[in-house]
């Protein structure tokens, strides 16, 4: 009698081990499968996202404003502090021996995209080292030369022309600038060599590192 109970517990025994272990592997199971779909279906989620960010569209308009008046001179030596007044004249840049004494022009830049973005501009001049006395710097407007601090151009170094500018998203109110420049040689009293052309190259480069240039032609 002893020997039937002995077995039946036994057998009872066995049976709640074998339960015990279908329940734990089926509660392994199920975990691994959860963990393994979280797993899965987060890069997918992940990847639905969108609008956080978008990529800046620009676009660059330089224009050379002064001089207008049909000459044949060359650009020759103009005293600094005359500038003003050959911005300003009725030929702008142009002496009564029509030649051209600066040359002005006018920066726009535009952020086409649908995000706000920062941009930074440069100026390189190129082709003036027969230019040493070649001069440029920032002026009000076109006719205006304000009180920007003078450069030298005689130079193939980068050049900040504007540092760190916000451009509001395409179709609102701010997401264009504007910048003007004369460029000139500079009048030193003294016998001076400065001769030929230049070429300058505006950049814009955005804070998502696309970036925009256009180069300007004496």
């Amino acid at each position: 009698m002893n020997e039937t109970n002995l077995e039946n517990n036994q057998s009872s025994d066995s049976k709640k081990i074998i339960t015990l272990v279908v329940l734990i592997l089926t509660v392994m199971v199920c975990t691994t499968s959860a963990t393994y779909a979280y797993f899965a279906l987060a890069p997918a989620t992940n990847s639905a996202v969108t609008g956080t960010a978008a990529s800046a569209s620009l676009s660059l308009s330089v224009t050379k404003n002064f001089p207008t008046k049909a000459n044949t001179g060359v650009l020759v030596p103009q005293k600094e502090a005359a500038l003003a007044s050959a911005m300003g004249s009725t030929y702008g840049c142009v002496d009564g021996n029509t030649n051209i004494v600066c040359q002005v022009y006018t920066i726009t830049v535009t952020n086409n995209s649908s995000a706000q973005v920062v941009v930074n501009g440069t100026i390189t001049f190129a082709n003036s080292t027969k230019m040493p006395n070649l001069k440029w710097r920032r002026t009000t407007d076109t006719t205006t030369l304000g009180n920007n601090a003078t450069n030298a151009a005689n130079t193939t170094s980068e050049q900040s022309l504007a540092s760190n500018i916000t451009l509001k998203k395409s179709g609102v109110n701010g997401n264009t600038a504007t910048y003007y420049i004369v460029v000139w040689i500079n009048e030193t009293n003294s016998s001076q060599t400065d001769t030929g052309t230049y070429t300058a190259t505006i950049k814009f480069t955005s804070s998502n590192g696309t970036g925009i240039t256009s180069t300007i032609t004496s």
